[in-house]
């Protein structure tokens, strides 16, 4: 069962911050957060001149990966260390789950151009938008491991600063032109197939799928994992895998050949030099916010992470509402009755 509070060592934020200034940093727009995904998979599949209605269940596809696929690290491009991959176990992983959907959705799409049963364009939507999700998320993250991860995060929404991989503005350039690369693969797929492109559009009859948060639960334990993290930059050279992923897509799709190992062999081919080590001996700075987010909540329905902007989230399509007073306000306002419950939480040193 995951612990509903975080429970990593952490370090107390300097006393000359006022405690205000903790439940008031705004949400943060991530360049890569749930909503790019798939406001960039639905505005390529949309310049491709595929149906609206089939693009956007492609991006919602791609959104919810985070939901369904979490603790996947292959579906978000990082290594798992868990698992003790290397650099080339985890690019090699991820390269094999966009291949296997390639190869799904090669499959569906000529059951759907013979109009077999059971076969719709939602679903071939969905091996799409779960194999651009990978593809996009190797544009942020670049193989970093959870715990990595985990601290730029928590830091980002404690600290208001923008260190995250997917706060960086590069990973949005790099995921709408494999983006679309990866659609182009598709389009031309289907026109071996003889499928005709409005053929997607179901006309309304498929029953309309709505966005996912991740599990509150989960979100919490991704935060906490932060403490695990040595400091030491941990991202691939992204130079060689983000080729080897369009290639590997494409070779599950048939139209190019797909190396079956990233690194050709070599363990060291993905090593880069690393950015700057970060102290982490300390723990890791606490905040109300975070505090709010997952105290008591293990069983509550899903909320946006304490990280997404909420006028970025489509939380008009979410699926179950936010509880009262437990969402993160857009704009800071007064620190409700609950926040001041917290302040023990907030100003004590854990271990």
């Amino acid at each position: 069962m995951v612990a509903a509070l975080v429970t990593v060592a952490f370090r107390p934020l300097a006393f000359a911050l006022p405690f205000a200034a903790l439940l008031s940093f705004p949400a943060l727009s991530h360049a890569l957060d749930q909503s790019k995904h798939r406001a960039v998979t639905r505005d390529a599949c949309a310049e491709a001149d595929l149906p609206w209605d089939f693009c956007e269940r492609v991006g919602i596809e791609a959104y919810n990966v985070d939901h369904f696929e979490w603790h996947d690290m292959a579906a978000h491009a990082q290594v798992d260390v868990d698992a003790g991959q290397t650099q080339c176990d985890g690019a090699n992983a991820a390269a094999q789950r966009v291949a296997m959907l390639g190869v799904e959705l090669s499959g569906n799409i000529t059951a759907f151009s013979k109009q077999q049963l059971g076969i719709s364009s939602q679903t071939l939507a969905t091996s799409l938008g779960r194999a651009l999700h990978t593809i996009q998320d190797n544009c942020a993250h670049r193989g970093v491991s959870n715990p990595h991860h985990a601290w730029l995060s928590h830091d980002d929404t404690c600290l208001g600063t923008s260190s995250s991989p997917d706060a960086r503005p590069e990973a949005l350039t790099c995921a709408q032109t494999e983006t679309a690369a990866v659609i182009e693969t598709f389009v031309a797929a289907l026109e071996a197939a003889g499928v005709q492109p409005h053929w997607l559009d179901d006309q309304g009859e498929m029953p309309r799928e709505i966005t996912r948060f991740p599990a509150r639960g989960d979100v919490c334990e991704f935060l906490g994992s932060g403490g695990q993290w040595n400091g030491i930059d941990d991202h691939w050279n992204d130079a060689i895998v983000v080729p080897a992923l369009r290639q590997s897509f494409g070779g599950g799709l048939g139209s190019m050949a797909s190396a079956s190992d990233v690194c050709h062999g070599d363990p060291l081919a993905l090593a880069v030099t690393p950015d700057p080590a970060i102290d982490t001996s300390k723990g890791q700075a606490q905040c109300g916010k975070v505090s709010a987010y997952c105290f008591g909540k293990d069983d509550s329905p899903d909320d946006l992470p304490p990280w997404q902007d909420p006028a970025q989230a489509d939380g008009d399509n979410a699926g179950s509402p936010p509880e009262q007073g437990c969402s993160v306000a857009a704009e800071p306002g007064p620190a409700p009755l609950g926040w001041l419950l917290l302040l023990p939480l907030v100003l004590r040193r854990r271990r």
